[in-house]
């Protein structure tokens, strides 16, 4: 496999907001200003009714280095990272954005995540094909593009789209989301260009990806 563009990057992390600012040494709005100058968000609160965490407070296009800050979001229950590069940078930025606030409201150590969730979203090349996972998504293809023919006049190639594995949500108020592999949209089969998504850090995705492409292959 080859990897065509990092889509989402996402890092959730879990905490108590107010955690972060346990003296309230600093005002929401003070934070949001210093926050915005300190990573180059290009948008950022400007208004009293943006800075609401149920909602979500939102920065928009930042930087922190040579990394580019998709998307940062504080809400009463936890952060958002997004980038288009890897959870990885996506972490990186959000232990930063915890060691520069403990510095901007005084306390001696940042905030420990203990609880974290990713979304990782991409694209890639394969010469795998879907269906070889079992030879009835090849007759079912083959039986629905006749059917089609038949009744259309005209030649519609089916084949297996898409593979969607996914948790059982009713335990739970939060799913970590699922896991696909499917046939880029818009894109011609013969392209062998797929989406997946994951809620692993993106090299855990890719990971996952090149084994199951092994898998099929052999």
């Amino acid at each position: 496999m080859r990897l065509s563009a990092v889509i989402l990057a996402r890092t959730v992390a879990f905490l108590q907001i107010e955690d972060l600012n346990p003296r309230n040494r600093v005002s929401l709005i003070d934070f949001a200003r210093a926050f915005s100058q300190q990573y180059k968000f290009f948008k950022s609160p400007q208004a009293l009714e943006d800075l609401d965490l149920q909602k979500g407070i939102e920065f928009v296009s930042g930087k922190l280095g040579e990394t580019n800050i998709e998307r940062f979001m504080m809400f009463s229950q936890g952060i958002v990272v997004d980038t288009k590069s890897s959870t990885d940078d996506s972490d990186k930025i959000l232990q930063d954005a915890l060691r520069w606030t403990a510095n901007l409201v005084g306390q001696d150590s940042p905030v420990q995540i203990v609880r974290k969730s990713y979304m990782s979203q991409l694209t890639f090349y394969s010469d795998l094909s879907l269906p070889v996972i079992h030879p009835i998504f090849r007759e079912l293809a083959s039986r629905i593009t006749g059917g089609i023919l038949e009744n259309m006049r005209r030649k519609f190639e089916y084949e297996l789209f898409s593979i969607n594995l996914h948790c059982e949500m009713l335990p739970s108020t939060y799913s970590p989301g699922p896991f696909t592999i499917e046939r880029r949209q818009d894109v011609p089969f013969s392209e062998n260009k797929y989406f997946s998504t994951a809620p692993l850090p993106t090299n855990q995705h890719l990971s996952l990806l090149e084994e199951f492409e092994a898998a099929l292959k052999s």
